[in-house]
């Protein structure tokens, strides 16, 4: 009977041993999809900034491009009205 108890003792204490790792596992999972979720978002924000910028970068070429484009058009002897 003793013999009895002691393997059912030690069989709970191996599934508890077991099921502390587990939930160690599953802490450390936790924490790491937490970090990754955070650096995505800073990621993201920093990727938004960027192409915000790039944008304003664009149109005030396309702006700038207009306006050589009509300067050249000026200086065209044919079109060119006297």
């Amino acid at each position: 009977m003793i013999v009895f108890y002691m393997l059912s003792f030690f069989k709970k204490w191996k599934k508890k041993r077991e099921l502390k790792k587990i939930n160690k596992l599953i802490r450390d999972f936790e924490e790491m999809r937490e970090n990754l979720l955070k650096k995505a978002e800073a990621l993201e924000e920093f990727a938004n900034r960027r192409i915000k910028e790039l944008e304003l970068k664009l149109d005030n070429m396309e702006q700038q491009l207009e306006i050589f484009e009509k300067i050249i058009d000026s200086l065209d002897p044919k079109k060119r009205v006297n």
